[in-house]
């Protein structure tokens, strides 16, 4: 419950919300669910890609959202990137334009 208490904080540069869990069904979205319910005041969206994109593409491909950040997750192991990006904004209009692109294809891979 001390988590609870940097809810609306800065950590790393990025804005966090931290809430109590909430039960929500099975738990069992699946990989190809879509977007989720985007929660009040959201300026971060999560990607999941193709391993072999880039970075750079990311930005590229968001540059019209003006992401102002984007982290990779990479392996703790290889260092490889996992196929798993978060984009982080100014806006949540831009949030909204972002996850508007869901489905579309990033140098011929599904994003």
């Amino acid at each position: 419950l001390k988590a609870s208490t940097y809810s609306g904080t800065r950590i790393q540069n990025r804005w966090i919300q931290v809430r109590l869990c909430e039960v929500r069904g099975s738990g069992n979205r699946g990989l190809n669910a879509g977007p989720s319910e985007k929660p009040e005041g959201c300026l971060s969206a999560v990607v999941k890609c193709d391993k072999s994109v880039s970075e750079a593409s990311l930005w590229k491909f968001f540059e019209d959202c003006n992401v102002v950040g984007v982290s990779r997750m990479m392996d703790r192991d290889t260092g490889e990137f996992r196929g798993m990006a978060f984009l982080d904004f100014d806006d949540t209009a831009m949030v909204d334009k972002a996850v508007a692109k869901n489905g579309h294809t990033i140098k011929g891979n599904a994003c």
